[in-house]
């Protein structure tokens, strides 16, 4: 094997690849890269048979060949380079020359008989869309995962995919997002549990050019997602998730409208007396006319008063709420403007963009004392 690519290029396709490389295995070859020149192209692979992904990146190639090498190391060097071509190259030994200048390594790599390739994604299920959707939609749901590994399905985000829309779900049984999107191309049905790890790691690739698409395909096992240079296929979490529409509320008896910006920063000031002590995290809504005053207090610090203009519908209310979930949707929205809907003070409320119905949080609320 014998190409030249750019350090560019080459830097940013060792950075996906090596976070999905295998750390803890027991197996040398899954803690490689996999590189094989592909017509005009070279292709990286790395897996840690949970996770796998495919880099895609232009090559001038002028010797065929495959080698599997440390992804870290490769990694650690190139990331050293300047900016100029890098030449890989491979020899009978299965050592990766590597080239950049007036440097030059030798990394000791393994054949690549035994790198295991990328499952195949079959299944009757797909669906295309904009890639800056898609990495919004994780964005605005991956908050709610739950970090707890007692309960697998939990640690992932339902996907949910209709005839029109897909959506995407997670929860962690004190709050719940939901973010929905029209996807006319969908086809066919399913309701999977995809890790939240590997959305994560879609994130970070997705552009943010409306132009540019996400193919996605579903089968029993695995999903894959793809780009026009990038392959992610990850292995489903086995389990039914919980039945998120009978959580979210259907109606309110009180609502309140407020600026996001004007929210956001009082909360972040309120919070600082909300860190410790017994209420921990919690701060306190309560309605006066036409203000909402927000109280958050500690035994060591003191408290904090902080009023803000608020519309009001329905009665004077006075509820708590943990601050983190609501600086954490706060920060995932774009409008100017969110609904705060409510019923009863220990019943579960919903927050809203005001100028859009693809997204809410549903969030429990906390004793007041």
């Amino acid at each position: 094997m014998k190409l030249t690519v750019t350090r560019k290029e080459l830097h940013d396709a060792l950075q996906v690849v090596s976070r999905v490389v295998s750390t803890q295995s027991t197996l040398p070859v899954l803690r490689n890269v996999l590189i094989e020149p592909v017509e005009g192209h070279v292709r990286f692979s790395a897996t840690d048979l949970e996770l796998g992904v495919e880099v895609l990146i232009p090559a001038r190639i002028h010797e065929p060949g495959v080698i599997t090498v440390p992804a870290r190391t490769l990694l650690e060097i190139v990331s050293g380079l300047p900016e100029a071509d890098v030449s890989l190259g491979s020899d009978d030994q299965h050592h990766l020359i590597l080239s950049c200048r007036r440097s030059d390594y030798r990394i000791n790599g393994l054949g690549s008989d035994d790198f295991p390739p990328l499952p195949e994604v079959g299944g009757h299920v797909s669906l295309t869309l904009a890639q800056p959707v898609m990495k919004e939609m994780i964005r605005q749901t991956a908050l709610a995962v739950s970090t707890d590994d007692t309960r697998p399905i939990l640690t992932g985000v339902c996907l949910v995919v209709m005839p029109d829309r897909l959506r995407l779900v997670a929860t962690d049984t004190h709050r719940l997002a939901l973010r929905t999107s029209q996807v006319p191309q969908a086809q066919g049905e399913t309701t999977v549990i995809v890790p939240v790890r590997a959305l994560n790691e879609l994130s970070r690739v997705l552009s943010d050019d409306p132009q540019d698409t996400l193919d996605i395909r579903v089968d029993q096992n695995q999903v894959l997602f793809k780009t026009d240079r990038i392959v992610l296929v990850s292995r489903l979490i086995e389990g039914q998730f919980p039945r998120f529409e009978r959580v979210i509320p259907d109606g309110y008896t009180r609502r309140l409208a407020l600026q996001r910006d004007e929210l956001l920063s009082a909360l972040r000031r309120a919070r600082i007396f909300a860190r410790d002590g017994s209420a921990k995290d919690r701060v306190i809504f309560e309605t006066v006319g036409d203000s909402l005053v927000i109280t958050a207090e500690t035994g060591d610090l003191g408290n904090a008063r902080e009023e803000i203009s608020v519309e009001r519908e329905g009665e004077e209310t006075r509820i708590a709420f943990n601050v983190s979930y609501l600086l954490d949707v706060l920060g995932v929205l774009s409008s100017e403007g969110v609904h705060v809907e409510m019923t009863e003070p220990l019943n579960a409320s919903v927050i809203r963009p005001i100028d859009g119905e693809d997204y809410l949080m549903v969030v429990m609320p906390m004793q007041l004392q």
